[in-house]
């Protein structure tokens, strides 16, 4: 659906996202948005945004990022979270529901806040999907979240998966994100051509951390290289999670990882490395060693 706008003194067009997105702007309704898009077993997709519906062309990663995350969903300013409380005032959903899910390309979550709920969805990679890249990413937010409620085990749940060993990318991946939190999904056969199913990373090389919070819980993360793998970061929290059969560590704590701790994991079947690796780094007069 088309709408007609002005733009520039002269009669132009806009698509409705654009339109929408740009209302919300300019009114400053900026938080707490809450969308559903809903995928049927006969390829029906569609979005729903405030009493809103629109028909989507796929359920593909490349169609959510450009007609519901961009228009509408980055409206939500970084400087919402001046406040030191974060609740659910602050916050946004994206509700994905039913139907398989090509990842032919990131799903990018670069919005503070901002929670994508998974319920009874498949997601796999396409043949395409770029090298040394994650499903999703979760890209410089704070308290952005990857959440299905209904655990790991449920028909509801969100199931990632890699048939395919040479397209494998890792399920989410937290790049300079603080407070993110993931929560119920069930990963199989992810990560073996990117590093884990779940990896949160502060600036590679950098002394230190650079991102503080993240919280893995309530996860099946099975036939991976790494489970949850850290760097540079500080107080991650990784709890109660069921392993299975990871190739190098399990968890893996790796270079400036800090102030962290991994409790009631079910860590089982590794047919490579430690179950637990963490990295010790010493500094002595300004001399790093590892």
């Amino acid at each position: 659906m088309r709408v007609k706008g002005r733009k520039g003194g002269r009669k132009g067009e806009r698509t409705t996202p654009q339109m929408l997105a740009f209302f919300l702007f300019a009114v400053g309704v900026v938080y707490g948005l809450n969308g559903t898009v809903t995928s049927t077993s006969e390829g029906n997709v569609t979005f729903i945004i405030n009493n809103r519906t629109i028909p989507l062309k796929s359920s593909s990663w490349s169609v959510l990022n450009s007609y519901v995350l961009s228009p509408y969903f980055s409206t939500i300013p970084p400087n919402n979270i001046s406040s030191p409380l974060v609740n659910s005032s602050k916050l946004s959903y994206l509700t994905l529901e039913g139907g398989t899910w090509a990842a032919d390309e990131p799903l990018i979550l670069n919005i503070s806040t901002l929670i994508l709920v998974l319920v009874n969805c498949d997601i796999q990679p396409t043949s395409s999907f770029p090298p040394f890249r994650a499903m999703i990413e979760v890209n410089k937010t704070e308290y952005a979240g990857v959440v299905a409620p209904a655990g790991p085990y449920s028909p509801d749940s969100a199931r990632f998966a890699c048939p395919d060993a040479s397209v494998s990318p890792g399920a989410v991946w937290g790049v300079d994100s603080g407070k993110l939190y993931v929560d119920g999904i069930s990963v199989y056969g992810c990560g073996r051509t990117h590093g884990g199913s779940v990896h949160i990373q502060g600036t590679p090389g950098v002394w230190g951390w650079t991102v503080s919070g993240a919280t893995v819980t309530n996860c099946a993360l099975w036939n991976s290289t790494r489970a949850v793998w850290t760097e540079s970061v500080s107080g991650v929290v990784v709890h109660n999670n069921s392993i299975f059969n990871c190739s190098s560590h399990a968890l893996d704590f790796d270079a400036f990882t800090h102030y962290s701790t991994a409790t009631s994991n079910n860590i089982w079947g590794n047919s490579g490395r430690e179950g637990v690796f963490i990295e010790c780094v010493l500094y002595t007069s300004g001399t790093q060693t590892t």
